[in-house]
Formats: structure tokens, sequence, C-alpha cells
């Protein structure tokens, strides 16, 4: 790797290792009085990370920023209303879709991941959707489509170096979204904690680091 490939690496690697060392905490402290404020920490990290990436320099930039700072809302909506923070999070997938379309590359990537995905959904609402009370189906499968769409887009984005950050972060947010959805709605433990949030966080900072290869390569 070419020294400088993620345009600014020292601050996007030091505010990443921040976010995940106190994602790292939080799940290990919780719950307790400092939740919140842990919280706060970790999603600010990844969102410090995308802007040491000098987002403003491309529009996949502007629209990845935008994703994780409306992460960081859910993020913190979520802890009082979990319906507040599904939103957040859609609207996030919302942006994080138009920034991969954006460096679309189409290609057999693509083909495959569709096919992959549709499977893949098919079992997932067979398993959790008897489980969800129907007042929140509309939103579930609403989140679960945009989350579909946002994993296909990501298997086709062109970035000279480290093309696959885009797409492991898609990949890594849906697992632990299902996590998610396995605590709410279907085994309602604390042990999903040790899966959703690592993954949650390992997927925020691998979009944020594609900002910085992007704008390495806009650079020359």
């Amino acid at each position: 790797m070419k020294p400088g490939c993620f345009g600014s690496i020292p601050g996007a690697i030091f505010f990443a290792l921040l976010s995940l060392v106190a994602a790292g905490g939080m799940v290990l402290t919780r719950p307790s009085s400092w939740t919140y404020t842990i919280t706060f920490i970790a999603s600010t990290g990844f969102v410090l990370t995308a802007v040491a990436g000098r987002p403003w320099k491309h529009r996949y930039g502007g629209l990845m920023l935008s994703g994780l700072c409306l992460c960081a809302a859910g993020d913190i909506a979520g802890i009082h209303n979990f319906n507040w923070g599904a939103v957040f999070f859609l609207a996030a997938h919302i942006a994080f879709s138009g920034a991969f379309y954006i460096e679309r590359g189409g290609g057999k990537r693509v083909v495959a991941s569709v096919m992959l995905v549709i499977l893949f959904d098919l079992f997932l609402v067979s398993w959790l959707l008897p489980h969800v009370p129907g007042r929140d189906r509309w939103l579930v499968l609403s989140y679960m489509t945009m989350l579909s769409l946002m994993v296909v887009l990501s298997s086709g984005v062109r970035l000279p170096a480290w093309r696959l950050l885009p797409a492991a972060g898609a990949v890594l947010f849906f697992i632990s979204d299902i996590f998610v959805a396995r605590w709410k709605y279907v085994y309602p433990s604390g042990v999903n904690a040790y899966f959703c949030y690592p993954m949650y966080y390992l997927s925020c900072v691998c979009f944020a680091l594609s900002i910085s290869a992007k704008t390495r390569a806009a650079s020359g």
C-alpha cells in the first residue's frame, strides 16, 4: 500500500481506533450509567474518521458523511426509542446507497450479489417476520429492503484503493442488524450485544475509511 493511501491517514486511523475501542468498552460495560457517554464517543469517532478523509472533495464523501451522521443520530435516538433509531438508520442507508450508486461499476459482482441477497432475504423474512408485531412490520420490511439495496450497490463500487471497504461495511451492517432484530423480536438477551455492536461499529469505520480512499484516488 502506498503512503497516504487514505489521504489524512493518521487522523483517520486515530479516530477509527477511538471509535472501535469505545465500542468495545461500551459492549463490555453495558448496561451502565456510562453507556450513553461511551456510545456518543464511539459514534463521534466514526464521524470524525469520515471528516479526516476530507469528504467535501467529492459527492461520494458528502453522501457517506451524511449517512454516518444519521447513523450517529440513530445510535443516540435508539437508546430511548427503537423505532426512531430505525428511522434514522433507514435514512442513513438511503444516503449510503446514493453514494454507492455514484461510484457504481456494474458487472458480474452486482448480478451475483442480487441473487445472493434475494435468497438470503427470503430466508430472513420466513424466520423473522412471524416474530414481528403487525405495527412494526412496515418498518422492518422497509428497512430490510433498503439495507438489501445498499448491499447490492456496494458490491459494484469502484475504488482504486481498498475497493472492498464499502462492500465489507455493507455486509457487516446487514449481519449486525440481524442480531439487532433477533434481540428486539426473537431472543431478547443481552448476548446479542456482543455480536451486533462490534460489527456495526466496524462497518461504520469501513465506510468512513472508504472516503479517504476515494479522496486519494480523486486527487491522483
